[in-house]
């Protein structure tokens, strides 16, 4: 039987993000490679009712704070979360002291997990790829925004 579960998250289309995540019994432990980019970034559900009825919401000003800061905020660089006490995972118990023991434990699961595994998130993407991608979607008008992330800087002509 197993005692973990590793999850991933890339790049998706042109949408460049890292998210590596453990799964125990208990916890969830999650690293977030680029806080710094909201959750929903410029990507191929941007057509999506949903999405767009998020994005209407947002310039209209009728989100909650949570939604606002889930969907279009930082994220936290780490996230633990106690499955069986929280299982919506809305309470990050990163830097709660009572669960040092569970955080170290589950980083350091998913630190061994991406040696062993020459995990390829975390090497940058090759140039070759993003000029692929760029020129696969760089000519649809829904995508005007697809290329925010700084990876595509040089791609992009002034």
């Amino acid at each position: 039987p197993r005692t973990y579960m590793i999850s991933a998250r890339d790049r998706c289309d042109y949408t460049i993000d890292r998210i590596r995540s453990v799964r125990t019994d208990q916890f969830r432990y999650i690293q977030n490679g680029f806080p710094e980019r909201p959750l929903l970034q410029p990507q191929y559900r941007d057509t999506w009712p949903i999405t767009r009825d998020l994005k209407g919401q947002k310039e209209k000003g009728t989100l909650t704070p949570y939604q606002l800061h889930h969907w279009f905020e930082s994220r936290p660089a780490e996230e633990l979360y106690d499955l069986a006490k929280d299982p919506d995972q809305l309470n990050n118990l990163v830097a709660n002291p009572n669960y040092r023991d569970q955080y170290q434990k589950h980083r350091e699961i998913l630190q061994h997990w991406m040696q062993k595994t020459g995990d390829q998130g975390q090497m940058a993407e090759s140039l070759i790829q993003l000029e692929a991608t760029f020129d696969l979607w760089k000519d649809e008008p829904i995508f005007k925004d697809a290329f925010k992330n700084p990876e595509y800087g040089p791609l992009l002509k002034p």
